[in-house]
C-alpha cells in the first residue's frame, strides 16, 4: 500500500478527531477530573477552558478535513504553528529555568506527535506553491 500525501493528512485528521476532540470535551464537562488525573496544579478556569475549546474545535474541523483534506490543510498548519510555538515559548523557557512540571511530561509527549505528524503530512511545497492564474 502507497502512503500517499492525502492518506497522510487523513491519518493527521483522524488522529485529531479521535484524541483532541475526545480530551478537549473531557476537559470541558470534567475540568477538575482531567487535572486531577494529569496531576496539575490549579488551573485558571477561563484559560483551561480556552485550550479544551481549541482542542475540541480542532476535533470538529477534522470531520470536514477527513471528507476533504487537502482543502483543510489550515486546520493542521494551525495545530501545528500553536504548538511549536507552545514548546518555543512555554516548554522550553521552562525546561531551562528548571520549572517544567514532570507531570506535564505524557502531555508535552502527545503534543510533540502533533507536531511532527503535522510535518510529515502536510505537503508544504505543494500547498505554499504559487497558485496559477490560467
Amino acid at each position: 500500500m502507497e502512503i500517499t500525501t492525502e492518506l497522510k493528512l487523513k491519518v493527521m485528521f483522524w488522529y485529531t478527531l479521535v484524541a483532541s476532540f475526545a480530551f478537549g470535551v473531557l476537559m470541558l464537562v470534567a475540568p477538575e477530573f482531567v487535572i486531577e488525573t494529569m496531576g496539575w496544579p490549579v488551573q485558571d478556569p477561563l484559560i483551561f477552558g480556552l485550550m479544551a475549546s481549541l482542542f475540541t474545535a480542532e476535533g470538529i474541523w477534522s470531520i470536514f478535513g477527513i471528507k476533504n483534506p487537502r482543502k483543510f490543510i489550515p486546520v493542521l498548519l494551525m495545530q501545528m504553528t500553536y504548538k511549536l510555538i507552545w514548546f518555543i515559548a512555554v516548554v522550553l523557557p521552562t525546561i531551562i529555568t528548571k520549572t517544567y512540571y514532570m507531570e506535564s511530561l505524557l502531555f508535552t509527549i502527545i503534543l510533540g506527535t502533533y507536531v511532527i505528524g503535522d510535518l510529515v503530512a502536510i505537503p508544504f511545497k505543494e500547498f505554499l506553491a504559487p497558485r496559477s492564474t490560467t
